[in-house]
């Protein structure tokens, strides 16, 4: 029987290959050219001379082999009963995407994606203050426009009129990634703007005011070169010493 010190010890070779267990028949471990591990469930549709297929059962990375094997089992069991295993599981995350809710649909977007972003935990803040308590059990597929507009109108209502701005653009986001992994339809923000106008701040620096703070005595290196780039890049401080290296283009 397959163990786990087993998978552990499949080397990585030039081409994908396939170890099986000998005592679960199509249950086994696929291996990639660059040691990625993935348990799988390999069987025919349709009797001994049909279509083969593979099921991905989860990486080793994100799954135990206890689990990997018991869904191999329930994967086989539907076989026996004439279910294709794969057209059982996309049909399960069909329905499971019709019942997604904003709530899980947010949690998804946030730690798949604005986790690794600058603006990740203001986005959290965001959706916690003012959108999750409204929206948080509705099915993300069932906000419309009308939604949209009446959540960003009681914002408004209270004088947070750059708050509403900020959860507007927040939303936007959350559903255009969702369409983009077709967890959703499309957005229910197309068509609207930015419920409040922001005033625009027209003060600039003169040359004088710019080589006073090119030239400022008493700083860190770090904090130095931290305002330099803010002068030379009109960002704010906040994005400049949040910079990563994968964010700068050392080519232009």
């Amino acid at each position: 029987m397959l163990t786990i010190l087993a998978v552990k010890a499949l080397p990585a070779k030039s081409t994908k290959y396939e170890h099986m267990d000998p005592d679960n028949p199509g249950f086994g471990v696929a291996v990639t050219p660059n040691g990625r591990k993935s348990f799988i469930y390999r069987y025919r549709v349709g009797g001994r001379g049909g279509t083969l297929r593979r099921m991905s059962l989860g990486s080793i990375e994100s799954t135990t082999l206890k689990k990997a094997r018991g869904a191999y089992q329930k994967a086989r069991k539907q076989l026996e009963e004439g279910i294709d295993p794969l057209e059982a599981k996309a049909e399960a995350r069909r329905e499971e995407e019709q019942n997604l809710t904003f709530g899980a649909l947010a949690q998804q977007y946030l730690s798949q994606y604005a986790a690794h972003k600058r603006t990740g935990a203001e986005d959290e803040r965001i959706l916690n203050h003012d959108v999750l308590p409204r929206w948080g059990k509705l099915k993300a597929k069932a906000i419309r426009k009308r939604d949209v507009v009446v959540l960003l109108d009681k914002i408004l209502e209270r004088g947070a009129n750059t708050q509403a701005n900020r959860t507007f653009a927040c939303v936007r986001k959350v559903f255009n990634w969702a369409a983009q992994k077709d967890l959703v339809e499309g957005s229910p923000c197309a068509g609207i703007k930015a419920p409040s106008k922001e005033r625009t701040k027209d003060r600039v620096l003169t040359d004088d005011e710019i080589r006073a703070l090119w030239n400022l005595p008493g700083l860190s290196p770090k904090m130095r070169v931290a305002l330099r780039l803010q002068i030379l890049l009109g960002a704010r401080i906040g994005e400049i010493v949040g910079m990563r290296w994968d964010e700068i283009d050392t080519t232009a």
